[in-house]
């Protein structure tokens, strides 16, 4: 297995960014990869604190959203995607080109 773990700073601000984490399965012989798991994790300084408002990954082989907020964790099953090369690129456009929404929703929730 391949563990990468990448931190995504371009056009966000100085107190946020895109951490992701992928795992790739690597066939010796061909030397082919198979994406086993992945996590994005859109994160934001907040008080000195880091603190992710949303995580998107495939733990336990189902790809999910956990959205962060009031000290509570609400999590969605998104039954239309798999755990795919195209579904990591798919959900990290989205936070790219979204991120502001995410943290106005997340910073609303929180009472910020």
């Amino acid at each position: 297995m391949s563990i990468v773990t990448y931190l995504v700073k371009d056009d966000l601000s100085n107190e946020d960014s895109i951490v992701i984490t992928t795992d790739f399965e690597i066939e010796v012989f061909s030397r082919s990869k198979k994406l086993v798991s992945f996590c994005i994790v859109l994160v934001h300084l907040i008080d000195g604190k880091s603190v992710p408002s949303v995580q998107f990954d495939s733990a336990h082989g189902v790809v999910h959203v956990h959205r962060f907020y009031k000290g509570e964790e609400f999590v969605e099953v998104l039954e239309s995607y798999s755990i795919s090369k195209e579904t990591l690129f798919e959900i990290r456009e989205d936070i790219y080109l979204n991120w502001q929404n995410y943290k106005k929703w997340f910073m609303n929730k929180k009472g910020l």
